[in-house]
């Protein structure tokens, strides 16, 4: 019904590429998801082997794409402090491929209720590029999609 109440999220999303406005997201998340008992999502997503590492052989490829995998598991594994980690339920991922496309279908394969996403980066190609990549979640995502900005920064 139209004028039903929303349910309350189980599952929130907060997708992430460790910058600043994903910081803030997973700040805002985090605090939902104590407030509602929710289990709270965070997936990283790499880029496929043929986004870089252009002219390299199979071999060093491969190499490329498994220190990119440790690097970010390792990140993953840092984002949440300890205190966060008791506060809520939370479950690491880590993707292979574009972006929005998987944020989207990771947020249907596990049935997420909520995404919280930062708006943009600090630069002007952050802003472009994840920018573009919250813009296109919020138009594909079957559930409701918050946009965080970062905190502005303040003179001193």
């Amino acid at each position: 019904m139209p004028n039903d109440p929303p349910a309350k999220p189980s599952r929130i999303l907060v997708p992430t590429d460790f910058s600043e406005a994903a910081e803030a997201a997973k700040m805002y998340a985090l605090m939902i998801a104590e407030g509602f008992g929710a289990t709270l999502h965070i997936l990283h997503v790499l880029p496929e082997s043929g986004d870089f590492g252009e002219g390299l052989d199979a071999a060093q490829m491969s190499e490329l794409m498994e220190h990119a995998r440790r690097g970010a598991h390792q990140r993953l594994d840092h984002l949440l402090a300890p205190h966060e980690r008791e506060s809520v339920r939370a479950q690491l991922a880590l993707e292979f491929g574009r972006p929005t496309a998987k944020i989207v279908d990771y947020a249907r394969d596990n049935a997420i209720d909520l995404i919280v996403i930062g708006s943009h980066g600090r630069n002007a190609i952050d802003k472009w590029w994840f920018g573009s990549v919250a813009q296109g979640v919020l138009l594909r995502a079957a559930c409701p999609v918050i946009m965080v900005r970062p905190r502005p920064e303040v003179p001193r």
